[in-house]
């Protein structure tokens, strides 16, 4: 499946992070996932590193990527993010790429 834009972040945990960290973070991914244009909102974890993350979302136009921007779901992401997280780093790439699917957190 073709993508045209993709968004990325980068999210170090604290290390007094909730207990159930991973579960909220999942759930909030899977909504992100369900916002019109999306075509995945994949959530990975270092395997060398259990307090970093990268989520990803692919987008079939820059329209849906911006507009997912100013959503509820990503404004909880944030919001989410800001309690439990030591650091966030965000990047975006606007470019055709083929969509490969992510077997969930690893």
């Amino acid at each position: 499946m073709s993508v045209s834009h993709v968004n990325t972040l980068e999210v170090w945990a604290r290390p007094s992070a909730a207990e159930h960290f991973e579960q909220d973070l999942m759930e909030l991914t899977t909504r992100l996932g369900s916002l019109p244009g999306c075509l995945q909102y994949g959530l990975r974890r270092a395997q060398d590193d259990q307090q970093f993350w990268v989520l990803n979302g692919y987008w079939i136009s820059l329209n849906a990527m911006v507009q997912h921007f100013s959503s509820v779901e990503l404004d909880e992401l944030l919001g989410f993010l800001r309690q439990h997280s030591a650091s966030i780093r965000f990047s975006s790439v606007s470019e055709s790429a083929e969509l490969e699917p992510l077997d969930g957190v690893r």
